[in-house]
């Protein structure tokens, strides 16, 4: 299992056909013999790493996550900086007790994940923020629009974008955009399905406006992206 927290920056995981844009906060846990690689979408991309294996542990992930990756964004990671301060000096002096206390760390860990239950009182964001991911995420590629999420949680347009931009650095409207264009992103590398197809499924409104949006993040057309990487792929 590959297990990533961003502490800070902005990453992404691609596998198979999806790519996950990871910002701080966010866990992810995959299957790293399954095909996938990341890399950092930001100036500086920090996050705490693990890869372990065993079958105890890939049973509990397959409970965890049966579709094979595991995402949550944590809005308390302190359990997770306890695992890895714990686990450090048990992997600097390997023994075979320390061997055992390394699973039973790392399976306990996946326990309480299966078990964790996040309110408000886990967090210092506001609900509505914990409601607006999860619900962003829930309908992605649907006709989500600002006005239609702030309508939906009760808020003024006006500070409805106050209140995200605070709590998660960039405009409700970017956050959308850059989940899709990840998307793009996957499909691009993963399959040979046409510009226009893709725009389609990321629901882009035409090429054009795919392609301006994908030039502004990458510096590169659509296009032009999925060749060089099949070029620095070769």
């Amino acid at each position: 299992l590959f297990i990533c927290l961003t502490l800070s920056g902005q990453g992404s995981v691609i596998c198979g056909d999806e790519c996950h844009l990871l910002l701080p906060g966010d866990l992810m846990i995959l299957d790293c013999m399954e095909a996938h690689y990341y890399r950092s979408e930001s100036d500086c991309w920090k996050f705490l790493w693990i890869q372990t294996t065993g079958a105890a542990i890939h049973g509990l992930f397959r409970v965890l996550a049966p579709k094979g990756i595991f995402y949550r964004h944590m809005h308390d990671t302190s359990f997770i900086h306890d695992l890895y301060r714990r686990l450090i000096p048990l992997i600097e002096n390997p023994t075979p007790l320390g061997n055992i206390d390394t699973s039973e760390l790392i399976e306990g860990f996946l326990y309480q994940l299966a078990r964790l239950s996040l309110t408000e009182n886990d967090t210092p964001y506001p609900s509505v923020i914990h409601h607006t991911l999860d619900y962003i995420r829930e309908h992605l590629f649907e006709d989500i629009t600002v006005e239609s999420l702030a309508s939906r949680f009760n808020y003024s347009v006006y500070h409805f974008n106050r209140l995200f931009k605070k709590h998660m650095g960039i405009s409700p409207y970017q956050y959308i955009i850059n989940l899709r264009l990840h998307k793009a992103v996957g499909l691009l590398l993963s399959t040979n399905k046409s510009i226009a197809e893709i725009a389609r499924m990321t629901n882009f409104p035409s090429i054009g406006r795919l392609s301006s949006c994908f030039r502004r993040q990458y510096g590169m057309t659509p296009l032009q992206y999925r060749k060089s990487r099949v070029n620095k792929n070769s």
